[in-house]
């Protein structure tokens, strides 16, 4: 009896290292609550379907189910349909929107040209 109780152990302590092993061999970060975890192929991808040219200088940092996007781009529209592709990708949860809207020169000038509603 004595020998099948510790039978009985080594067979439990045995399959709990191989569930442990098994847990810490599968990548995490390969997998989220919300599916897979997509790739920066995959985000740069979308975002290209999505805003076209205008994503080729915009940085990604995809960490796990989370994204920053950084960069300049032409306009606000551009802007939110980025941001917008890039949530829709399965496996995302939270994108960080650090894209500047770039305006033209010209129209920074109107702007500095406006008159002064001050009496000079």
């Amino acid at each position: 009896m004595k020998h099948a109780a510790i039978l009985v152990c080594v067979i439990l302590a045995a399959s709990v290292v191989g569930l442990a092993s098994m847990y810490f061999l599968v990548p995490q970060s390969a997998q989220t609550p919300h599916g897979p975890t997509p790739s920066i192929d995959d985000v740069r991808r979308v975002l290209h379907e999505a805003v076209g040219p205008a994503a080729d200088p915009l940085q990604v940092e995809l960490r796990g189910s989370w994204v920053r996007l950084r960069g300049k781009v032409p306009s606000e529209a551009v802007r939110v349909e980025a941001v917008r592709a890039v949530r829709k990708l399965p496996g995302i949860t939270d994108v960080d929107d650090r894209l500047e809207v770039q305006t033209s020169v010209l129209r920074r000038l109107e702007h500095a040209a406006l008159p002064s509603p001050w009496p000079v």
